[in-house]
């Protein structure tokens, strides 16, 4: 999912897309096994969002020429 729909996501539901809610813990309480499967899924996402800005960043640099400093 693009970085910018889940942004609209969270700002509508309050919460990750995947992950329970507080509300919905408090109502039908946690599976611990489950939130944490589901967790790594999200670190997972996480790591694969920050690659992507990194190739972002380093195309910019590119672009403008910059040079690393001594």
């Amino acid at each position: 999912m693009p970085l910018s729909q889940l942004k609209g996501y969270i700002e509508v539901h309050h919460h990750l897309l995947g992950i329970q809610s507080a509300k919905e813990v408090v109502k039908q309480g946690l599976d611990v096994p489950e939130a944490q499967s589901k967790l790594l899924q999200k670190l997972g996402e996480l790591t694969l969002y920050l690659l992507q800005q990194q190739d972002e960043i380093d195309a910019l640099k590119r672009k403008i020429g910059y040079k690393k400093p001594d």
